[in-house]
């Protein structure tokens, strides 16, 4: 039997219960329909695995955090780009329209944001930091128009009150 979301159920449940009063159905079919599917379950393996894959990925971040400034800038710069790229490609082969993808698509945003205070404050640039949330604001809201994605709109939508908060400070 497959498994689906326990709100998808809920709304077969419902929706069983109207056909059998339409008599669209009978009972029985009804019965037949709901035992074809059983609720999904959150296992104690999959939290588990959620849980390492978290303490994984924020183990490497901590390392190249710990040794930044030990890195050669063009590495760190590689680094910031490859992150980028990376969830990036993510996103498309998880599919665009996954909650996975717009994960990696969101993650790719935060990279770019932080990329952009990074690297102006390696090469000593000197843009404030109303400039750098300005430049992640055009990148973000440029992704959520290509791409249509409702989160990627709201984190835009979050950092542009940021940015007004900021140039108003």
């Amino acid at each position: 039997m497959p498994e689906i979301p326990k709100k998808y159920m809920e709304f077969l449940r419902t929706e069983t219960k109207f056909w059998e009063d339409e008599g669209i159905i009978t009972p029985e079919q009804s019965k037949q329909i709901l035992g074809l599917y059983t609720p999904g379950q959150w296992s104690l393996t999959y939290i588990l695995f959620i849980a390492g894959a978290v303490m994984l990925g924020l183990g490497g971040v901590s390392f190249a955090l710990a040794h930044w400034h030990e890195l050669p800038k063009m590495l760190r710069v590689c680094m910031i780009l490859g992150g980028y790229a990376a969830s990036l490609i993510a996103h498309v082969v998880t599919g665009r329209r996954t909650k996975t993808g717009k994960a990696f698509l969101l993650l790719a945003g935060i990279i770019f944001g932080s990329g952009i205070y990074l690297i102006t404050r390696m090469y000593d640039c000197k843009l404030s930091m109303s400039e750098v949330l300005g430049w992640w604001l055009v990148h973000l809201t440029i992704t959520a128009i290509c791409t249509r994605d409702n989160w990627q709109e709201y984190f835009a939508q979050t950092v542009g009150l940021v940015y007004l908060i900021m140039i108003n400070a």
